[in-house]
């Protein structure tokens, strides 16, 4: 299972936990931090690499694929992994707008991995507070910004006529 805190991100503190000794150990650090909050996640096989899906507004807005450095399992640029071009199918996009919309999130960023013994999609995690593609991120040609922030800009013009 993977041990992940509430209180981070990027990779931080995320930890696999492969075997009762690690429990153990876990459990007493967690007891010396009086921790209160924190995930359990069943540790899925797949191949070390995810789809980032951006949403606005229950729309589609861009992806790209993240891989976990050398032999890390954590994909997350913080960890060491890295990015690259990917084309997510169209089962990818629907689960990914699927679960933007029951967690009620307007703007998300979707994490999904390919369970290689189940043979399905499986999302990870929605972030509620998907970072922008770096400058370099942007010359390897993830140029969705300039659609996310007209997404964002339209959704919250009709979201404050509606109001007003």
């Amino acid at each position: 299972m993977i041990y992940k805190p509430t209180n981070s991100w990027g990779g931080r503190g995320l930890t696999k936990i492969e075997s009762e000794a690690n429990l153990d150990m876990l459990i007493y650090f967690l007891n010396q931090m009086d921790l209160r909050y924190l995930y359990v996640e069943k540790f899925i096989k797949y191949d070390n690499t995810d789809f980032r899906i951006d949403i606005v507004d229950g729309q589609f807005v861009g992806c790209y694929g993240r891989k976990a450095g050398g032999s890390d399992w954590r994909t997350n640029i913080t960890s060491g992994g890295s990015v690259f071009l990917r084309e997510p199918n169209n089962e990818v996009v629907d689960l990914a707008i699927s679960a933007s919309k029951a967690c009620g999130t307007d703007i998300a960023g979707v994490d999904i991995i390919y369970d290689l013994k189940k043979e399905e999609y499986i999302v990870l995690e929605v972030n509620g507070i998907p970072a922008f593609a770096t400058p370099d991120q942007e010359k390897i040609g993830l140029d969705f910004n300039e659609r996310k922030i007209d997404l964002i800009v339209d959704m919250i013009d009709r979201k404050t006529k509606k109001e007003g």
